[in-house]
């Protein structure tokens, strides 16, 4: 997927987002709006776009992600972010747990959270599950390039 915009009803399986086999990189731009729940490696290897998912999302959510953006509103199981190397991570239901090679950057009032709540809310995608409240910021993944970032509730 590079443009456009994709609702899914209900669940989605593995891998949305992802790339096709055979690929280097997984969606290239647009955004797709999940009402239900998410297989494991939602956004896999994404480089661009958006992707919200109102349930939770399988084991290792957002893996050698690229870039991009992911907002998960239930629980992200497994480890979430495992290698990534840029792209944000907005887990409002937390995560099962993160792999060592973050770093906790403590709470975190950003107004680029504000922002994007109600960028997303006014656009295609509708409401999402944050409302720019402050965030716990975790930075990494550190074990590659390490500009990537998870937001969580404080909490």
């Amino acid at each position: 997927m590079s443009g456009g915009f994709l609702s899914v009803g209900g669940d989605a399986g593995d891998f949305l987002g992802g790339p096709m086999a055979g690929e280097m990189a997984g969606m290239r731009g647009g955004a797709i709006r999940v009402g239900g729940s998410a297989g494991a490696r939602a956004a896999d290897r994404m480089r661009r776009g958006t992707i919200v998912v109102d349930g939770a999302v399988g084991d290792n959510a957002g893996s050698r992600m690229i870039a991009g953006t992911l907002v998960v509103g239930g629980l992200a199981r497994g480890a979430p972010g495992r290698l990534m190397k840029r792209g944000t991570l907005i887990l409002c239901g937390g995560a099962e747990r993160l792999a060592p090679t973050f770093l906790d950057n403590g709470p975190a009032d950003l107004l680029i959270l504000k922002l994007m709540a109600q960028e997303f809310a006014a656009g295609e995608l509708g409401p999402v599950p944050f409302d720019g409240a402050p965030m716990r910021r975790i930075g990494g993944d550190t074990a590659v390039l390490g500009k990537g970032e998870i937001f969580l509730p404080l909490g």
